[in-house]
């Protein structure tokens, strides 16, 4: 959870600052937070049906345009990266 958070959480006009200095403090350290894999198994198993249903499908299929769209789209967020508060 991120200071700002902390601050707004609690419903008071706290700095984000002040709220980092007394985590500090409290021998908290801010660490990279770690990453989770955004696809969960019912996902992973469709894509493996999809794959299973079309492997006999010309390879002219597998070059269609649809998969050859390079675009980036951020579903998740940002891809700056997260930080949380840990007990050093």
């Amino acid at each position: 959870m991120s200071a700002v958070r902390i601050a707004t959480a609690k419903g008071r006009n706290i700095s984000a600052e002040t709220i980092k200095r007394v985590l500090r403090k409290a021998d908290y350290n801010r660490t990279p937070a770690r990453k989770i894999p955004h696809e969960n198994l019912s996902y992973h198993e469709k894509k493996i049906a999809f794959a299973e249903k079309h492997t006999s499908e010309p390879e002219d299929f597998w070059n269609n345009d649809i998969f050859r769209d390079k675009r980036k789209f951020n579903v998740f967020g940002n891809d700056s990266r997260s930080y949380a508060w840990a007990e050093a």
